[in-house]
């Protein structure tokens, strides 16, 4: 079989999308998409003890990232 690498911040459109485009030219498309990036500063932190920002790099790698690859 064939990999490719495609390293990129999945909170950044424009990395989302120069990765898709990479694979799109390596492979010819995307038949299958899993989006397994996630990001958790305050693992164990209960919820209400979260800081804003914590929360915020969780909403960017999970949320985010997930709705960038399905955008590109």
């Amino acid at each position: 079989g064939r990999a490719l690498l495609a390293i990129c911040n999945v909170s950044v459109r424009a990395e989302v999308d120069a990765a898709v485009a990479a694979t799109v030219a390596a492979f010819g498309g995307v038949d299958i998409l899993v989006n397994a990036a996630f990001s958790n500063p305050s693992f164990g932190k209960p919820f209400v003890e979260q800081l804003e920002a914590e929360l915020q790099v969780n909403l960017d790698t999970s949320f985010k990232g997930t709705w960038n690859f399905m955008q590109s």
